[in-house]
């Protein structure tokens, strides 16, 4: 199964060289396929001996930043109520006791 997996996802494969000043040129067919287009942000990253280059998900950063904004305008408060003893049995000394062995 991870081998299919992994297989699958290895779409496509080509070769490039580094120029001197550090570029690497992405073809053309792997550009369209990731509809990696002039000015798209990428991110590189290295694991292991192997460069890994991605299109940067400009979706995941707005949906962060709205996410941020809403926790601010709410305002939540981290507990509603004060947690009293013998509210639960996680709180209860019993409780505590026989899971410590005691």
């Amino acid at each position: 199964l991870y081998m299919q997996l992994y297989c699958q996802l290895v779409v496509k494969m080509a070769k490039s060289k580094v120029d001197r000043y550090g570029r690497v040129l992405i073809p053309k067919d792997i550009r369209d396929k990731l509809n990696l287009n002039l000015g798209d942000p990428v991110v590189i990253s290295v694991r292991g001996h192997d460069l890994v280059l991605r299109k940067e998900d400009i979706d995941l950063h707005e949906r962060v930043r709205e996410w941020v904004e809403f926790i601010r305008r709410a305002n939540p408060k981290p507990f509603v109520n004060e947690a009293k003893i013998g509210d639960s049995k996680w709180l209860s000394r019993e409780y505590c006791l026989r899971k410590l062995g005691l």
